[in-house]
């Protein structure tokens, strides 16, 4: 008898430990995925207004890299990058696209104004042959 009890009470142990560990695992809920997130956009991001100016190139500063555009109403000295500065040249005629980031303007896009003359010339011309 003293065998039978001591197994019963080891096989008692036992059945009580494990039913205890699987009460408490099923009384936790399990940990939730991590949730995805947008990433974090600055808030100079949101604000970036994009400004335009047409005029004509009064300095061009490859080291600096910037250009000057005399508009009708100012001058701006705006950043580029060398892929933008490439074609540009003092008294081209420029439509900029351009941000204001920390302090200082940034072109987004420059584009060439299409030279009106010799489309004229081309069309006069043809005209006097005809």
């Amino acid at each position: 008898m003293g065998k039978k009890l001591l197994s019963f009470l080891i096989a008692l142990a036992f059945a009580f430990s494990v039913s205890t560990t699987f009460a408490q695992v099923s009384g936790t809920k399990p940990a939730e995925p991590a949730k995805k997130t947008a990433p974090a956009k600055p808030a100079e991001v949101a604000k970036e207004k994009v400004k335009v100016i047409t005029g004509e190139v009064t300095a061009v500063d490859p080291v600096g890299k910037t250009i000057k555009v005399k508009g009708k109403k100012e001058e701006l000295t705006i950043g580029v990058t060398e892929k933008q500065i490439k074609d540009i040249k003092e008294g081209d005629k420029v439509t900029v696209k351009y941000v204001e980031k920390d302090g200082s303007l940034v072109a987004k896009s420059i584009v060439k104004a299409k030279k009106i003359e010799k489309k004229t010339e081309k069309k006069t011309e043809k005209e006097t042959k005809k």
